[in-house]
């Protein structure tokens, strides 16, 4: 049995104790909105007054894709059927390339990196649309963007974020060392600490939350503690090792 803690307990408690998850969950998650999930320290300063991580494992996934979405939904601005015109050129990123390294000074030539120096006209509202957050000129092209070029330049960065045109993301020990698992993902790159890279990691979580809000997924191969740490969770031993 694969699960082997619960092979001493009887079949019929164990379907009790599910339908009860499932009551639990039905309950608490539409009160969601109703707690503090930004992990305010106590009186103390020790950590969150409220232990609302506790209950991640507790919480039927369903229910609490439910009460994401319902927020989601509420919060879209639909007034419109794209974001603001940005242009990007495809062509500079070629030239400015250095021999197999960055694109331009720490990747700002990217298409990625030109895209992060746009953000600043963008407004809260462009955020919010459920497609097409902006849509898309490529300079020295003759492509018109009915929704083909938004997409291809998402495609583009993702692909600018793990072939070493920018700094943000480096492969796992694993993978330079052709070894054990997640040869192919990539973790955080801890060199990285200048404020224009904080700048371009404030756009890569703008970039997940576009794809969580619009369920277009990004095609990025992030090492698995790295998405433990974006969700708040503490990384383990094994965690390490499998990326080590």
């Amino acid at each position: 049995m694969e699960y082997n803690h619960l092979q001493e307990i009887p079949i019929i408690g164990l379907r009790n104790r599910l339908l009860l998850l499932h009551y639990i969950s039905e309950l608490f998650c539409p009160c969601i909105p109703m707690f503090d999930l930004e992990g305010h320290l106590d009186e103390t300063g020790q950590g969150p007054s409220i232990g609302f991580d506790t209950l991640r494992g507790i919480l039927i996934s369903q229910g609490k894709e439910a009460a994401f979405r319902k927020v989601v939904q509420a919060t879209m601005v639909r007034d419109r059927q794209h974001g603001p015109v940005v242009e990007l050129n495809r062509i500079q990123v070629k030239r400015s390339r250095s021999k197999g390294g960055l694109a331009g000074p720490d990747g700002t030539k990217s298409v990625f990196g030109q895209m992060c120096a746009k953000m600043s006209s963008f407004s809260p509202d462009s955020l919010l649309l459920p497609h097409r957050v902006w849509k898309v000129k490529f300079v020295g092209e003759s492509v018109d963007d009915c929704g083909g070029g938004y997409s291809e330049s998402i495609a583009e960065m993702c692909e600018e974020l793990q072939n070493g045109l920018t700094p943000l993301l480096i492969v796992t020990p694993n993978g330079r060392d052709e070894s054990g698992a997640n040869r192919d993902c990539f973790l955080l790159n801890p060199a990285t600490k200048s404020s224009v890279h904080m700048n371009m990691f404030r756009f890569l979580g703008v970039l997940l939350s576009i794809a969580i809000r619009t369920g277009s997924p990004l095609s990025l191969n992030l090492a698995e503690p790295v998405w433990k740490q974006l969700a708040g969770m503490n990384l383990t031993i094994a965690d390490l090792s499998e990326t080590a």
